[in-house]
């Protein structure tokens, strides 16, 4: 049984709603790593990113726990819960359902006023930069502060070390119905 697992994928992917689900039904911690690599304000607003180290430290910290579900998008600070993971979770899915994703989160957070990324305008220059991840024009996802580089292409390369306990989802339907969990 998979007691840590990292869940990776391009923004709009699952990647939260999935390990958060998988931490549930393991009663795991459920470890965001946005949470991780952006300090926030008292009110939860994004302030700025944290030094590489610091974000080494914490995913080294994480990755020595015997229990824990983590989600993100990056890769390079990460390579301690890789390395540690039981099971590796890539959502890989189409940038199309992405997008819808994007735009749906996008439109239920605005609603209920809890959207810290108000306006048409920013929801379509996120959307614009997110198929940077679709088409591979990352930059050096190793390079600090550079959370925008990593591309499908990266991941995979990053992925490849530990390819006997990847899964792979290609479809936003197959999420919820790969895995067993409580057999995972």
């Amino acid at each position: 049984m998979a007691h840590r697992i990292h869940v990776v994928g391009a923004a709009g992917s699952g990647k939260t709603y999935l390990a958060a689900a998988i931490a549930a039904a393991l009663t795991a911690d459920h470890h965001e790593l946005d949470r991780v690599a952006i300090r926030r304000s008292a009110d939860g607003r994004q302030v700025a990113p944290l030094p590489w180290p610091e974000r080494r430290a914490a995913a080294a910290e994480i990755a020595e726990r015997p229990r824990w579900v983590t989600e993100g998008i990056y890769l390079g600070w990460t390579e301690p819960l890789f390395a540690a993971a039981d099971l590796i979770v890539w959502l890989d899915i189409p940038w199309w359902q992405a997008t819808w994703r994007i735009t749906g989160r996008h439109l239920r957070k605005s609603l209920r006023g809890e959207n810290e990324w108000k306006g048409i305008r920013l929801l379509l220059r996120f959307l614009w930069s997110t198929r940077r991840y679709y088409l591979g024009l990352g930059g050096d996802p190793n390079r600090e502060h550079d959370d925008g580089a990593t591309d499908r292409r990266m991941t995979a390369a990053a992925l490849a070390p530990h390819a006997a306990k990847v899964m792979r989802i290609r479809h936003g339907r197959d999420i919820a119905s790969s895995i067993d969990w409580r057999a995972a």
